[in-house]
Parts: structure tokens; C-alpha cells; sequence
């Protein structure tokens, strides 16, 4: 194999690696906010959300309103922040 060769694949290598980096931290973070809910909020928006299939039409008026409650706990602008911040590889602080 020649030198270019072994260099892109070890350089596939990493990059597959940095997804499954990234994509950890990711749920990491969502885990962290999801943690943040009482066990009953947490039974409750998995029901909605499976009722739902994706669909808000799918869920009363009453259900679409209590499901924008429960996601409010999770702090939503935080995680995306957090999500955000996880997926860009190389950053910096500060």
C-alpha cells in the first residue's frame, strides 16, 4: 500500500472515530437535560411523543400544550447550546 493510501485510511479512521466522539457527547448532553425532568414528566413526554408519531395533529390541544410544558423543563435553548457546543470539533474556550 502506498504512503497516500495508509494516510486516508487512518484519516477515515479518525474521522469515524470524531463522529462517534461527537455523537456521544452529544447524547451526553441531552441525557444531562433529559435527567432534569421529575420520573413522572419523563413517563409522560415519552407517551406524547410516541402518541404522536411525529405528528403534532395526532395529540388534543390539551396534549400539544402539556408537551411544550414538559420540553420547556428541559431547557431546550441550554441544550442546544450544549449540542452545539459538542458538535464542533476543535473548539476553543473562551
Amino acid at each position: 500500500m502506498s504512503v497516500l493510501g495508509l494516510a486516508a485510511r487512518t484519516g477515515l479512521r479518525w474521522t469515524i472515530w470524531a463522529r462517534v466522539l461527537i455523537l456521544a457527547e452529544v447524547a451526553l448532553a441531552v441525557k444531562r437535560h433529559f435527567d432534569l425532568l421529575e420520573p413522572a414528566d419523563r413517563t409522560e413526554l415519552q407517551r406524547l411523543v410516541r402518541k404522536s408519531k411525529g405528528r403534532p395533529s395526532n395529540l388534543t390541544a390539551r396534549e400539544r400544550r402539556r408537551l411544550a410544558e414538559i420540553v420547556g423543563k428541559l431547557e431546550p435553548t441550554d441544550l442546544a447550546k450544549e449540542a452545539a457546543f459538542a458538535a464542533t470539533p476543535w473548539r476553543r474556550k473562551g
